[in-house]
């Protein structure tokens, strides 16, 4: 997903791409061969087992003891805005306040460990408005998740310049704790994610060995997987990862992130599944199935890093343009077998949350912190336009916090 927000009165853009767009997107490029240079393996003093990374949370997310069945969850949120009425030609309206975004997050972060899932890419590069903004975050007491996107690239299939680029922006942010490196390589269908342009998959293992080779004893890196639902593609996409990058890759990964929208951009497997059980069957299959034909242990702990559900209330807007877009949008979510109100986007994030426990999720991000404004009304935020809390805000909160939502201990956040 493609969303631009403002961070203390600095433009910041920053990407990320839903998992399936197959009826809005079209065409899919064959992605180019070109073999990665492996590295030294890092030193000992930069062994995942190493890492503690968080204060107060011993050995996270390398407790490999028990780590696959820990219940100790964190959690993040994308800080952007989304609709998508941007793949019709619709963008998002601007945010009303942008410099709520920040102090709402603070407010949900209280006095636990939080995330704030940013992006950025290869094209346009660190910005100054980009490291503005992580430092700013950073002294909130909030960690950066980072995405570096390869696409569009900077120059098509150049898979050594993209390492060079990674390398370099590794060593210029050590303030940022977890790295993503290229983001939905396996999804050719969309221009808008990795997987469209030519060498993804070699950019994404020379990407991994590059950060790797620079990256402190502290910082973690990664990719991310988004479920595909043509058959076999998913198990093919880590088999293809292990046969690019071998021993050496599979040693420098330090999680397996996935984007997970059940019955939205794809539906669930059985119209009738509830969302906890379509979770559950997606980390199942990761878990069990994709990430070992990678190479990929039960040490290895999942970072779901984009989930979300969209409310979908009626649209403000009269412009015919933008009604004819929401039209293609309830015929694309039609499939749901839940009303998209706000109260079942908070029943959903509830079964989302339910499902985490046994798969070695040690990190979940949802999509994303506000509503748009462009009239849509697909409201994919915890919190409205507004930044006032809409429910799912509140079951997201008791989470970090660790609380029943049920218990009334999750407030609302101060005006």
């Amino acid at each position: 997903m493609i969303r631009s927000e403002r961070y203390k009165g600095a433009p910041v853009k920053m990407y990320a791409y839903p998992a399936i767009l197959l009826i809005l997107c079209v065409g899919l490029l064959a992605g180019c061969a070109a073999s990665s240079t492996s590295h030294p393996h890092p030193s000992a003093s930069s062994t995942p087992a190493d890492s503690h990374i968080i204060p107060g949370i011993s050995c996270w997310p390398y407790c490999l003891s028990h780590s696959y069945h820990n219940k100790n969850v964190l959690f993040g949120v994308i800080p952007g805005s989304f609709s998508m009425g941007h793949y019709m030609g619709v963008p998002p309206g601007p945010s009303v306040s942008p410099d709520l975004s920040t102090d709402r997050i603070v407010q949900l972060k209280g006095d636990h460990p939080f995330f704030v899932h940013l992006y950025a890419s290869w094209k346009d590069g660190i910005t100054p408005s980009l490291v503005s903004s992580i430092n700013t975050y950073r002294k909130q007491g909030l960690y950066v998740n980072l995405a570096l996107r390869y696409g569009p690239p900077a120059e098509v299939g150049n898979i050594a310049a993209y390492a060079s680029w990674i390398r370099q922006s590794v060593l210029s942010l050590p303030q940022v704790t977890v790295f993503q490196v290229t983001n939905e390589a396996d999804v050719g269908s969309s221009v808008d994610s990795d997987g469209h342009w030519p060498g993804a998959k070699h950019a994404l293992v020379a990407g991994i060995e590059a950060a790797a080779g620079v990256k402190k004893s502290d910082q973690l890196i990664g990719f991310n997987w988004t479920h595909n639902i043509a058959a076999g593609a998913n198990r093919e996409f880590f088999a293809s990862l292990k046969s690019i990058g071998g021993s050496t890759f599979i040693h420098d990964v330090n999680f397996v992130g996935a984007d997970l929208y059940p019955d939205t951009y794809y539906p669930i497997p059985q119209l009738h599944t509830p969302i906890k059980e379509a979770m559950r069957s997606l980390l199942s299959n990761l878990r069990n199935v994709y990430m070992p034909a990678g190479g990929f242990g039960k040490n290895v702990p999942i970072f779901i890093q984009e989930a979300g559900w969209p409310s979908v209330e009626k649209s403000s807007s009269t412009n015919p343009t933008v009604l004819n877009v929401r039209h293609n949008i309830e015929k694309l979510l039609a499939n749901a077998q839940y009303p998209r109100t706000v109260t079942e986007q908070a029943n959903v994030l509830k079964s989302m949350l339910a499902s985490l426990h046994g798969y070695g999720v040690r990190l979940f991000q949802w999509f994303d912190l506000t509503d748009a404004t462009g009239g849509i009304g697909d409201g994919w935020g915890i919190l409205y336009s507004n930044y006032q809390p809409k429910p799912a805000y509140f079951v997201l909160k008791a989470a970090v916090d660790g609380t029943n939502i049920s218990s009334g201990h999750a407030h609302s956040p101060r005006a």
